[in-house]
């Protein structure tokens, strides 16, 4: 996924390999380091579930614009009567947002029911703090979370302005 297949030679997005990647990595380690503990599993549940709704929206939405695409470009063809002419890059662009959208919605409900099933089980202290080192932990796919947010964001906006030039 952090190789885009739009372009003619695919290399690394270097990007979104240090934001989806290293910097979760980077504050992970930080954070175990410094010894700083993760609280408030309430606040941190309801924001990613909220996030991980919206995310699902997404994908529908993505989902129908896939079908829309592939139906316009059938209608197009049908009137004139020609071939089937279907850019490819825009159709595995398409995939590729999809793909990252149910990503970013799957990996928001494991960090939701993680914490959750966490302070259902007591892991934190009576005041609600978690320990060092399950804060290291849950800090990773949190700040991963939000670098996947991004890179959701950044292939939409350019999907949407490659949609833009084929329509």
């Amino acid at each position: 996924m952090l190789v885009p297949k739009g372009r003619k030679q695919r290399h690394p997005d270097l990007l979104a390999i240090v934001i989806v990647l290293l910097i979760p990595i980077g504050c992970s380690v930080l954070s175990f380091v410094r010894k700083m503990q993760v609280g408030n599993a309430d606040i941190i549940v309801s924001g990613v579930g909220v996030l991980g709704g919206l995310l699902f929206a997404h994908a529908i939405f993505v989902f129908q614009l896939r079908m829309a695409y592939s139906d316009a470009k059938h209608r197009r063809a049908s009137e004139a009567s020609s071939p089937l002419m279907e850019k490819t890059a825009v159709i595995e662009m398409i995939d590729q947002m999809f793909y990252s959208v149910v990503y970013a919605s799957a990996l928001s409900l494991i960090i939701t029911l993680v914490i959750g099933l966490a302070s259902s089980l007591r892991l934190c202290d009576k005041k609600g703090i978690f320990p060092v080192w399950f804060s290291a932990l849950v800090i990773f796919p949190i700040a991963h979370l939000a670098g996947w947010v991004w890179y959701v964001i950044s292939i939409t906006a350019s999907a949407y302005r490659d949609l833009i030039k084929e329509l």
